[in-house]
């Protein structure tokens, strides 16, 4: 058996799909070694831009361990911004489906109008053949006022995780 390190990737030079990595520097630590927490972010953005999702997640569930354990040592707590919801999102585009239910619920328990983490959830019941349950996670959807169903609406597969307005005309004002 070969050892991996549990920085993005393994091997030199080459991440867990095979690919070249010309960020990665040989020896310990892979490329993230010295780099700040925003850097490995920044990082891990990149190679979920890429695609390289199995990579991503990695890198992402490391980063915010370690900065949970930093800041539980320190004793306060991490703020951790979009990582956690860019986590679930890896873990949902590499079928690691146990996993993104898991960071899903974990979000939605802290923000429950977190909409994108409710529309994750669905989804990855879908996937996990749980249908009726993931139509309750729709349904709480619909009554936030996002209609599932639309074209526009499809952030689980797009690059932003930006939501749509449920109802652009609420609150509009007029140039006149």
């Amino acid at each position: 058996t070969t050892s991996r390190s549990r920085s993005c990737g393994g091997g030199r030079g080459r991440g867990d799909d095979g690919v070249s990595d010309p960020w990665k520097i040989a020896g310990v630590g892979g490329v993230t070694a010295g780099m700040t927490a925003f850097d490995r972010y920044r990082y891990a953005q990149r190679l979920f831009g890429e695609r390289r999702y199995t990579a991503a997640a990695r890198e992402l569930d490391l980063l915010i361990t370690e900065e949970r354990e930093y800041a539980d040592g320190q004793g306060g707590s991490a703020y951790l911004g979009d990582a956690p919801l860019l986590l679930a999102r890896a873990y949902y585009h590499s079928a690691q489906l146990g996993k993104a239910e898991q960071a899903a619920r974990d979000l939605i328990a802290a923000d429950p109008t977190e909409v994108y983490a409710v529309l994750l959830l669905a989804r990855t019941l879908q996937r996990r053949g749980r249908h009726g349950e993931a139509g309750s996670w729709l349904r709480r959807l619909d009554a936030m006022g996002y209609d599932t169903w639309s074209a526009q609406f499809s952030p689980v597969a797009s690059d932003d995780p930006d939501l749509p307005d449920p109802d652009p005309d609420d609150g509009a004002t007029s140039a006149a």
